[in-house]
């Protein structure tokens, strides 16, 4: 039996497509690999270090979640953390991340390390994971918030700072110094009114 799959056209029929099929296969056998390999500890966690500009120093590392397939090798994070989202298992993922990570920060203060880790966050763990770092006195950032509904969700959350298209694209160096400087003569003028 071959499964195929088929779209329908508004007043003109449907037709079918073999790739919509495989495509529909092929999701539901990385959902069924990334239960099985959390089980089977095939995910890893890797380290991209963050530099310091002016003198190259490491101020930091991003967790960055990796798979290693026994069968098909490695498998992307654009392929499967959609996959992981789509049906749940990206919160038991997040929580695994998040326990290595800890653990790993753990041994570097041990060794007297005491760098910075951010790990990137789905929504779906978003208030959970606010919470979690108000707790720790940690400070939450949201990246790419590019709507006013998207803001009034991190308010309501409790998260601490924000960068997107909401707020500035993405500004050359000029552009940023004169933001700097009105946003500096603003608070000026509001503390001089406040006194």
């Amino acid at each position: 039996m071959q499964i195929t799959g088929h779209r329908c056209l508004r007043s003109t029929g449907c037709f079918y497509d073999e790739t919509m099929g495989l495509y529909q296969q092929q999701q539901t056998q990385l959902k069924s690999w990334l239960i099985g390999a959390l089980e089977q500890q095939e995910l890893m966690v890797f380290y991209q270090p963050q530099y310091d500009v002016a003198n190259q120093d490491i101020i930091g590392f991003e967790a960055v979640l990796r798979w290693d397939h026994p069968e098909v090798g490695w498998i992307s994070p654009d392929k499967f953390i959609p996959v992981g989202e789509a049906n749940g298992m990206i919160i038991p993922v997040t929580e695994w991340i998040l326990r290595q990570v800890c653990a790993q920060i753990k041994i570097w203060q041990d060794m007297g390390y005491h760098n910075r880790v951010s790990v990137n966050i789905s929504a779906v763990h978003l208030r959970r994971m606010v919470g979690l770092a108000a707790s720790l006195g940690l400070e939450v950032l949201a990246e790419g918030v590019e709507t006013d509904e998207q803001l009034d969700f991190l308010r309501s959350c409790g998260c601490d700072s924000i960068q997107g298209w909401l707020m500035n694209p993405a500004m050359s160096s000029f552009a940023c110094t004169q933001l700097l400087a009105e946003t500096d003569s603003t608070q000026r003028v509001m503390k001089s009114l406040l006194l």
